[in-house]
């Protein structure tokens, strides 16, 4: 999911910058976003992570239900400003999640990767709740630098049974 969740962040800041079309980005969102949901509800309901198993469910579904949106809202032309509210409040989820990682579970470096994505949320939710456009250049090196830092990166060095610091 990891891997998944850098891609559609590559593509959308690279739709951000206007490089790519609404009519190709949104089949990205929108399909990544359903893996993500099957993934989620099963690693919720196996504990396949362990103790962390309910807070990384979470920020899947967190994160999946906004590609899914922004799939539809791409696909129909919807103006997303209810995708950028429903941001908003990705952002405290996030703190709160980092907050958790780091005091429930030790796990300092995801609790860096949470206060990361609260930032991504804020960006997104400027852009889409209030029409903060001015800052899609910005957010969209941000998305670039998130899935690499906090995605790929990190999926890489598990991939080869790295732990993650």
């Amino acid at each position: 999911i990891l891997v998944l969740y850098a891609a559609v962040l590559v593509v959308n800041g690279c739709f951000l910058l206007a490089k790519v079309e609404a009519k190709s980005v949104w089949p990205v969102n929108f399909i990544i976003g359903l893996i993500a949901i099957v993934c989620a509800v099963y690693i919720g309901l196996t504990q396949s992570q362990g103790d962390a198993s309910v807070f990384v469910a979470t920020l899947l579904l967190v994160f999946a239900v906004v590609f899914v949106m922004m799939g539809i809202n791409l696909a129909t032309g919807l103006d997303g400003k209810a995708m950028g509210y429903y941001c908003l409040y990705g952002v405290p989820v996030c703190l709160i999640w980092a907050y958790t990682f780091y005091t429930s579970l030790g796990a300092v470096t995801y609790a860096i990767f949470c206060v990361a994505w609260a930032i991504l949320f804020g960006l997104f939710s400027g852009i889409l709740a209030f029409n903060k456009e001015r800052w899609a250049g910005f957010t969209a090196f941000y998305c670039f630098m998130a899935a690499f830092v906090t995605l790929l990166i990190p999926a890489s060095l598990s991939f080869n049974g790295i732990p993650v610091p």
